[in-house]
This record gives C-alpha cells, structure tokens and sequence, in this order.
C-alpha cells in the first residue's frame, strides 16, 4: 500500500454454513464454489474516497486473482447524478489458483467479495441502509429524503477534505523538492551524506525562509556553491565534524542566502545555529552585525 492511502481498518467475514446451504437450495445452485460470490467477504475502511480510488487501484493491480468491479458508485453518480444514496465499491476478487493461507486451502476460483468504502461512508451504510434500502416493509418518505440529505453533506465534506489534503500535499512536495535538491548538492559537492539527514529541521529552516526562497533556488546554490568551491572545501575539511549543522543540506542554502542577502542573520530560524551562521559569514568575507 503507497504512502497516500489511509486504511483505517479492515474486516473479513466467512459465510455461516447453513445461510450458504439455505442459499444453494433456494438459488438451485450447480456449483456453488463458483456461483455463491458471498461465501468470503473483506471490507476495508478509509479515511477519503481519494483513499478508496489508491486501494481499488493496488487491488485490481495484484496478479494472483482476477476481479470484477461488480459496484462502483462512481458510475452510479455519473448515470444518475441528482440521487443521493448508499455508496460502496465492491469486487468480486477470484483466486487465479489454489492457495494455502494459514495453513487454510483456498481452491482456484473461489470468490471474495471486497467492499471499500470511506468512514463517512460506512457510518451511513451502518446506519441507515439495511433499514432503508433492504427494509422489507415502507419506509417514511421522510426518513428516505433525510438520508440522502445526509449522503449529500458526507460528499460535500469528503470532496472539502481531499481538496484540503491535495493542498497540503503540494505544500510539502514542494519543501520536499527543495530539501532533495539541497542534498543532491551536499553529496555531490561537499561530501557524501553519511549521516541520515535530520529531515524534520531541514524542513522547519525551509519552511520559515520560505519567502526568500526563489523557485529555482537549488539552480541557484548549486552554481553559487560551484563558482566559490572554496566553500564546500571548508565545510569538507574544516567544518565537517565540528558541529552538526554542517552535516545537514541546509549548510549549502545557508552560504547561499548570506550572499544573497546580508541581512539572513535577522532571519535565520535556528538560533542554536547562529555560531554556525557567523562562521558562514566569515567565509563570505561579510560582516554578521554591520555598524
């Protein structure tokens, strides 16, 4: 499973035995392997129906079972865009050969039934389907026009929720990118990162110097810091293992952001690393505390 994709739990079920004689009776079934699609059930629950759509997506990719898109709300809404109701997406998964799991033997061909479904969307299910969709008696048009409001607002709310998610995943990505950067140019110019890099603190110094950052700052450094090798020899021979934050892709930024401007002491979010700063200076030839 990627990173993306929040499972929150995940349940299976077997078919109690005399439910699936009942049913083999009363369908007529011939070959009841193969034609119960219920006799074994999972159910994953995930936080959004961005989730949903990365799970299907694993799911469908795995090359032991075939499988059958046999409920898919999506196209549900799509032919039928102004109904609000239950949403669930079910396969039918088949395994391609025998299997032994846990010490259980599962035969070719027998089938699963997977449901993936958002929280919002099974707190719904749980709550209102069996009494509206599979009720057997009338159920209150009230009732009926109640639930679809509330499927209304669950989907404004999971549709607000993964826009704010994407949001937020751009907005790292691009910290991300700038970091990556940064530690391509500390191993290929200064030394190679032998130690693993304090992701965390790289990020925060990022994040805060964020403005004065332009979109193509890694081009940048990594020319600043070609042009004046005489830095990454410092940093290499000198400054290695004396402190820390030489150890750490921000060091290169650091150089670049004095030259840049002389006024980064003032800004620089890591007091801890002001004597680090001060020394990034002295190469620089530039005065930290103008008069």
């Amino acid at each position: 499973m990627s990173r993306e994709t929040s499972l929150q739990f995940a349940t299976g079920r077997v078919k109690e035995v005399a439910s699936a004689l009942s049913k083999i009776q009363r369908k007529g079934y011939t070959d009841p392997l193969v034609q119960l699609t219920d006799l074994a059930g999972v159910r994953f629950i995930t936080l959004l129906s961005t989730d949903v759509q990365e799970l299907g997506t694993l799911l469908e990719a795995e090359p032991s079972w075939t499988f059958e898109l046999s409920r898919d709300p999506d196209l549900e809404m799509a032919a039928d865009p102004e109904r609000f109701q239950y949403q669930s997406r079910h396969y039918l998964v088949r395994s391609k050969a025998e299997q032994t799991l846990n010490g259980v033997t599962v035969p070719a061909g027998l089938t699963c039934e997977v449901q993936i479904r958002t929280l919002l969307q099974h707190a719904y299910a749980e709550m209102v389907h069996d009494s509206i969709y599979k009720a057997t008696g009338k159920v209150p048009p009230g009732a009926i026009r109640y639930a679809a409001s509330s499927m209304a607002l669950m989907e404004t709310a999971d549709h607000l929720l993964c826009e704010t998610m994407r949001l937020l995943r751009e907005d790292s990505a691009s910290i991300d990118g700038v970091l990556e950067g940064l530690a391509n140019i500390y191993s290929s110019q200064v030394h190679s990162l032998d130690e693993p890099v304090d992701v965390q603190l790289n990020r925060f110094v990022i994040e805060e110097l964020r403005s004065e950052l332009p979109a193509d700052v890694t081009r940048k450094v990594s020319s600043f810091l070609s042009e004046n090798d005489y830095l990454a020899q410092n940093i290499r021979n000198y400054r290695h293992s004396a402190d820390p934050f030489w150890l750490q892709p921000i060091s290169v930024l650091a150089y670049w952001l004095v030259h840049h401007d002389r006024d980064t002491a003032n800004k620089w979010p890591l007091a801890l690393s002001m004597e680090a700063l001060q020394q990034v200076y002295s190469d620089l030839g530039i005065s930290m505390h103008p008069h």
